[in-house]
């Protein structure tokens, strides 16, 4: 099976970030390192690129993140919700 390879213009593109933003996410030593970034592979003596399939993985699961936590959030919200309501019951019957 043939996969694509996305050079740094083409990667830079499909993730909107400037090639500098990528090293950051590569490099270990830097604080906006992602361990979670494809790793790139060798193509030649001075030439890397990344599995599109790879890179696709990786928005993927950045976007089931975002989700999960627009869930959580939404949860959280709803029960503070609920809380406050019972409180307004509580008080009424109190008073």
């Amino acid at each position: 099976m043939s996969e694509s390879l996305l050079r740094y213009p083409a990667l830079s593109e499909k993730v909107d970030a400037a090639r500098g933003t990528i090293l950051d996410w590569l490099n270990p030593l830097s604080p906006r390192h992602d361990p979670t970034f494809p790793k790139p592979i060798k193509i030649g003596a001075h030439s890397v690129a990344f599995v599109e399939s790879e890179v696709d993985a990786w928005i993927a699961a950045r976007i089931a993140a975002r989700d999960a936590e627009l869930t959580d959030a939404a949860k959280r919200q709803a029960a503070a919700a609920a809380r406050r309501e019972r409180a307004r019951r509580t008080q009424r019957k109190a008073a």
